[in-house]
């Protein structure tokens, strides 16, 4: 059956209205989430896929959390609660191997996951490379190459990723009881 829900949003669900669409893009945003949580046996069902999103089997994404438009999320990748994603986000989890003596292709393949954190806003372009974790409430700056692991609480940005700003963030101003 994920076979069929997959080719259901290739073929026809990749290309419905935008999320933000009048009217239309209320339910091409339930028709999405819904292929999305049968693909990827998700279990929140409040989460945004947008239109022309391209992503694997092995996803899952927390309450109130979305992928933006034009987006390519491969491999194993856990998005935590209300992280945004902004359009033309690409996440990566594979990567070539390079061993000495040996062509790159005939090397083989490394698979590393990817793990962003709660209450995170990934800036548009924004390219996360294998093996990355992202901590809680961060900011990666749009056109941002993160190439290694960030803790809590700062904002990223730059090729590659580099810490800009400690970020002060009040724990009761967070409100993550939107259930």
């Amino acid at each position: 059956m994920k076979k069929l829900y997959k080719l259901l949003y290739i073929f026809f669900g990749k290309f419905l209205f935008t999320s933000d669409a009048k009217f239309f893009g209320f339910f091409a945003k339930k028709i999405r989430a819904f292929w999305f949580v049968k693909i990827n046996d998700n279990k929140e069902t409040n989460i945004n896929i947008d239109r022309n999103v391209t992503f694997g089997e092995d996803i899952k994404i927390g309450f109130n959390s979305g992928i933006g438009k034009n987006s390519f999320v491969q491999g194993n990748v856990t998005f935590g609660e209300n992280v945004l994603c902004g359009p033309e986000v690409l996440i990566y989890t594979v990567n070539h191997k390079f061993v000495s003596n040996k062509n790159i292709i005939s090397s083989g393949l490394i698979s590393k996951r990817v793990v962003i954190g709660n209450n995170v806003w990934i800036g548009t372009r924004a390219i996360i490379l294998p093996g990355v974790h992202i901590g809680n409430n961060v900011i990666i700056g749009a056109g941002a190459v993160v190439t290694k692991s960030f803790p809590s609480n700062v904002l990223i940005a730059g090729n590659p990723a580099q810490i800009k700003k400690k970020l002060e963030v009040n724990s009761e101003s967070i409100n993550n009881n939107y259930r």
